[in-house]
Parts: C-alpha cells; sequence; structure tokens
C-alpha cells in the first residue's frame, strides 16, 4: 500500500498545477435537442466544460457574458445562416475563439463563408470526429 501511496504522489508531482490545466469552454448552439445532448454528453465525458444553446439569441447572450473557447454551431438554426451570424459576433467579441460549423448542407456561398470562420463538417457526423476537430482546433 505504501508503494502505491508513493507512485501516486510522484505521478501528482509531475502533473501541470490546476491552473495550467484549465478546462477548456465549448459553447454548443443546436436547435436538435437530441443532437445537442448527445455531442454535449460526449464533450463533458472528454472533460470539456460545455455550455448549451437552442437559439441564436441564447448564444449571443452566452458570448457577451462567458469567455468561450471553442464555439460549436449549427449553420442552419432554425433559419439559414444564422450560424453565420453568431459565429461573426463571435469572433468580433473574441478573435482568437475556434469556431467548428456544423450543418446537413452547405451550399457553394456558404463554403467561402465558413472557410473564414474556422473547420466545417457535415452532419451526421461521427461524435469521435467531432472531438478529433475538438481536439485538433484546441491544441496551443
Amino acid at each position: 500500500m505504501t508503494e502505491h501511496r508513493s507512485t501516486m504522489t510522484a505521478a501528482a508531482a509531475d502533473d501541470p498545477p490546476l491552473s495550467a490545466r484549465r478546462a477548456r469552454t465549448i459553447l454548443v448552439v443546436e436547435d436538435d435537442v437530441s443532437i445537442r445532448y448527445r455531442i454535449c454528453d460526449a464533450l463533458r465525458y472528454a472533460d470539456y466544460k460545455v455550455i448549451e444553446a437552442a437559439t441564436s439569441a441564447e448564444a449571443i447572450k452566452i458570448l457577451k457574458t462567458v469567455s468561450v473557447d471553442l464555439l460549436f454551431i449549427d449553420l442552419h438554426l432554425p433559419h439559414p445562416n444564422e450560424g453565420f451570424r453568431v459565429a461573426a459576433l463571435a469572433k468580433r467579441r473574441q478573435p482568437d475563439i475556434k469556431v467548428l460549423m456544423t450543418s446537413p448542407r452547405l451550399h457553394a456561398t456558404d463554403a467561402a463563408i465558413a472557410e473564414r470562420f474556422g473547420t466545417y463538417i457535415r452532419k451526421p457526423y461521427l461524435i469521435s470526429r467531432v472531438l478529433a476537430l475538438v481536439g485538433e482546433a484546441l491544441v496551443d
């Protein structure tokens, strides 16, 4: 038992301080509740701090009051290009925010706009792919 404690103590000494390991905050904006719950649960399980919004109005309120590391947003919620409006506001308020956009469809004109904001992933997507993209986006 003593050996186990000393191993734990040594491992704890090698860990960075809590302030250096701060949880990354992700705002998930998705109007489909079942999709939102699945992606939020997976992100929380991966140790991210997750804030949820079902509408662009909710997302805008959050972005005005909370610092967010990554915005995961449906582009068409419920109106076409609504997600672009929220992403533009997020970028104005926090120029270094990462943006991951999703939609079942992306029109040719939308593709050029999407490139300005960040990464696009088409619905339906694998949760594992979203986690990989989030991890890549949040690498320091």
